[in-house]
């Protein structure tokens, strides 16, 4: 009788012990700190908040982030309003081709903050001969600075027109490409922080457009092929047809026609802004 009243104050004792640690568990769960985090993103210090374009990431542990590092929530939104448990965290911003990184500690207490970019904004235009170039004859491509060509390191390529493109402060290089000849110019520009810069590119081309014809202002001969030469026989473009339209930085140039085991050549001048029309005679 007794060693059965032990079995049950042992099971009892047991049981007890059992739903003990299983309220203790639950109770420190129900406790875990929690707080909420808001931040908020500025070109530069003094301006107010930006409200769109934002993506936001959070990440788990502390920087600098491995590259293989995937965020635990990320929102597109002018502010990032999430709530978190105690830890490490890192908060990224993305606007446009500007990022930045914050590491913070989460307690029980709420974390109200923001990120300066330092950033600011660049949108390019080209001109030649005082007019604009139409958006669909003209490509920019923006670069990091640096003194010598290959140190170059590119950033953005086909940029339209009035795209703004949004970078952080600094000096940058750009290039402007005028159709699908060699006028092609390139510039030293800065970006200041919270600015937008409007830079115009200021081409000295102009598009020529070659025909191959058997009498003065007649039809053009298909199938020619055409190689355009520089004074010094450098060879700028080749093409196959009977209407060639390029564009031309402006200087002295040489064209070859070759038509039916022919060939025909001529010397041109290209003056920037001045689209004129240049006709071989197969004679």
């Amino acid at each position: 009788m007794n060693n059965i009243r032990y079995s049950i104050a042992r099971l009892i004792i047991c049981t007890v012990l059992v739903i003990s640690s299983h309220f203790h568990t639950s109770f420190a769960q129900s406790t875990t700190q929690n707080a909420q985090i808001r931040f908020q993103a500025k070109l530069i210090e003094k301006d107010p908040a930006i409200t769109q374009g934002l993506t936001w990431r959070i990440f788990n542990g502390t920087l600098p982030l491995q590259a293989n590092a995937k965020p635990i929530f990320e929102i597109k939104d002018s502010t990032l309003l999430h709530t978190l448990q105690a830890g490490n965290y890192v908060i990224n911003v993305s606007y446009g081709r500007v990022t930045a990184f914050k590491q913070i500690v989460v307690t029980s207490n709420p974390v109200s903050d923001q990120i300066v970019l330092n950033a600011g904004g660049i949108k390019l235009a080209a001109e030649v001969g005082g007019k604009p170039i139409a958006p669909s004859k003209v490509l920019f491509a923006i670069y990091t600075s640096a003194p010598r060509e290959e140190e170059r390191k590119l950033i953005l390529n086909d940029i339209k027109t009035g795209t703004i493109v949004r970078l952080p402060a600094g000096e940058y290089y750009v290039t402007s490409r005028y159709g699908d000849g060699n006028a092609l110019i390139s510039s030293d520009m800065t970006i200041q922080p919270g600015k937008l810069t409007d830079a115009l590119i200021h081409h000295r081309a102009a598009s020529m457009t070659l025909k191959l014809v058997n009498q003065t202002g007649g039809e053009a001969l298909i199938n020619t092929n055409w190689t355009i030469l520089t004074p010094t026989g450098d060879t700028v473009s080749e093409f196959l047809g009977a209407y060639v339209t390029t564009t031309l930085t402006e200087g002295e140039y040489i064209v070859v026609a070759r038509y039916e085991n022919r060939v025909y050549n001529t010397q041109f001048s290209v003056e920037a802004g001045n689209d004129r029309e240049i006709e071989l005679l197969a004679k």
